[in-house]
Formats: structure tokens, sequence, C-alpha cells
């Protein structure tokens, strides 16, 4: 009878795009499966949503449509894709720190399910469609949440099992180190920054503001590809260590605050909680997505800081002998130097898989 061993790869045939470890295709096989899974549930609310006509579906004491229903059920969907799309590209690239943060956005998918539970709660009379879904939402709050903790633990066995990476990638210079690892970091911390900033803007676009109001064009023509145009010039200025362009990024990042300090405060003094309040059923989630903003554009703003004060110091030349072949040549040599002029020891190989007691990220 075949046994399941820790050392060995679900998948022993190589494929493009598949890690060739245990612990990284379980992982990768949780997050295709918990997003399967997702959308299914999705899917199913969206659908018996859009064919709801009741008002009182979705309230009996304010007249609210199920628009914003919909459109959170939607970016949940995108969220979740989003999840796994970083979560397969953490592992095939051996990117721990991304693993980390991708475990982190799970567990912001989590949260975010619990909004989406409880909100509806408030909102769903008995008896009605919205009610018959709140099972379901519940769901996806269960589902999610023991993902995330199920992550955590995987998390943890692919940072002992992808602690050679950087040594095998960079050398053994720990300053070269450090310094590659806050490159990670910084550009982990875009990839989220992306999804967030964008999120809050489309929902502020779509929910909030009106068409006849300066502050929708503000938001679709000003905020949503000023943020992208940030964030793109910030991965360019990382990636060729420029030094000009980065000092833009970090300005625009310390001034971000500002604004949604301003959006925060105007989405509490609009006026009363009653039927003329644009914000009423959808301020839960908007206190999210700002909270989450901020700590990420602090986030940012100091990673941004500690990889221009990086510039110039080597990162980039040792990058692209990396990617020449001229490093990997380099340990390897002297790996094997050291394994030959060793006193009374042979040249051993532990499976990679078996040597846990191997350099790791501080």
């Amino acid at each position: 009878m075949p046994t399941l061993s820790l050392t060995q790869p679900l998948i022993k045939r190589r494929i493009r795009g598949v890690p060739n470890s245990f612990w990284a295709q379980i992982y990768l096989l949780l997050a295709v499966l918990e997003t399967i899974v997702v959308l299914i549930i999705q899917i199913v609310n969206i659908a018996n949503t859009a064919a709801d006509d009741s008002v009182d579906a979705w309230s009996n004491t304010k007249t609210v449509s199920s628009g914003s229903i919909l459109v959170y059920d939607s970016l949940f969907i995108v969220g979740q894709l989003f999840f796994v799309v970083i979560a397969w590209e953490a592992v095939a690239h051996k990117n721990t720190i991304q693993v980390i943060a991708t475990t982190c956005f799970n567990c912001l998918l989590f949260v975010y399910a619990l909004i989406q539970y409880f909100n509806n709660v408030n909102i769903a009379p008995a008896d009605s469609t919205a009610s018959n879904l709140l099972v379901l939402r519940l769901c996806l709050g269960a589902i999610t949440g023991v993902c995330s903790i199920a992550f955590a633990a995987l998390t943890w066995e692919l940072f002992l099992d992808f602690g050679w990476k950087i040594f095998k990638k960079l050398g053994a210079d720990l300053a070269v180190r450090t310094m590659f690892k806050r490159r990670q970091v910084l550009i982990t911390l875009f990839k989220l920054d992306v999804f967030f900033f964008v999120g809050y803007a489309i929902q502020t676009a779509t929910l909030v503001l009106k068409v006849t109001d300066a502050e929708t064009w503000v938001q679709i023509g000003v905020v949503m590809p000023g943020s992208v145009l940030v964030l793109t010039l910030g991965f360019y200025a990382l990636h060729w260590e420029n030094a000009r362009c980065m000092l833009v990024v970090m300005f625009c990042l310390a001034v971000s605050p500002a604004y949604f300090i301003y959006r925060l405060v105007r989405m509490y003094t609009v006026g009363n909680h009653g039927t003329m309040d644009p914000y009423w059923d959808t301020r839960e989630y908007l206190l999210f997505f700002i909270i989450v903003n901020i700590v990420l554009i602090l986030g940012t703003l100091y990673s941004c800081w500690l990889c221009y004060r990086d510039f110039g110091k080597g990162l980039k030349t040792r990058t692209l002998d990396y990617q020449n072949g001229k490093v990997k040549a380099q340990v390897d040599a002297e790996s094997t130097d050291a394994a030959a002029f060793t006193p009374g020891h042979a040249a051993t190989h532990l499976p990679k898989s078996e040597n846990r007691d191997r350099w790791q990220l501080e």
C-alpha cells in the first residue's frame, strides 16, 4: 500500500508553474479549493440577489437597492481571485515574504466575510431572499476562517522549506540578503496596495457618489488612475533603483493618509443615519478599506524609505549577476570547496526537505 511522504511532492511530474515541493503544492491546492468553493457560494448569492425584485428583501426599515450587495459580492470574488494568483506566485517563486502576506490577505478576506454576514443580518427581514442567503454568508466566514488557520500552519512549513532560497539566489552576504528582503517586502506591499486602493475607489464611485457630483469624476479620473500610476512608478523605481522616482512615490504616499482621513470624517459627518444618508449600508465596508489602506500606506512608505537608502549598494548588480548565472556558480563552488577542505568529513548533501538547520530569513 503506498504511503504519503512529506519529503516527496504530491505531483511528481514536472509541470511548469507548479512548485516541486510537498508543502508548496498543499498550500496551492488548498488555495485553489478555497477559491472554487467561495466562487460557487458567491455566484449563488449574486444570482439570487439579482433575481429578487422585492425591495423588502433587503430592508424592512430603509429604501435600498440590492446593487450595493451585488457590488460587495463581486468585490469578494475579485479579492478571492487576487488571493489565489498571489498565492501561486508566492510558492512558484519560493517567496517566503509573499507567502506570509498571502496568508494575511486571506485573514482579511475572513474579516470581510464577517462584515458581509453581520451587515446583511441587520437589513434582512425574516422569510426573505436575504434571510435565506445568510446561511451561505456564514459559510463563507467559516471557510475563510478555517483556511486562514491552515494557511498559517503551512506558512511555517514553507518558511522552513524555502530557507535556502536567499543563499542560492544572492550568496551568503548578510548585507545583500537584508537589502533583498526589504526589496521583496516592498514589492509585496505594492501588490496589496493596488487591490485595496482601487477597491476603495470603486466602492465610493459606484455606491456613494452620484454622476452629477464632481467628486465622482475626481474618483474615476484622478484617484483610481493616479493610484495605479504611482504604484507602477514605485515598481519602476525599485527595479532600476531610480532615486528621483522613488522620492516622488514617497511624497504621494505621504500625502495619501490625508485623503483617507478626509473621507473618514466625511463619512461620519454627512448626516443622520436616515434614508438620505448615502453611507448607511456601506459604512462598515468603507471603514474596513480605509483602515487597511492607511496601514498599508504607512508600511509602504517606511519600506520605500528603507529601499531608497539601499540604492547603489550592490543589490541591483547582484540580482543581475544571479540572472546571468554567475552567483549560482559562485555559491556552488564555495559549497564544494567548503566540503572538500573540511577535515574528517565527506561532502554529504541532505535532501532539501530534510535539512531544516539551514540559512533562513532573519
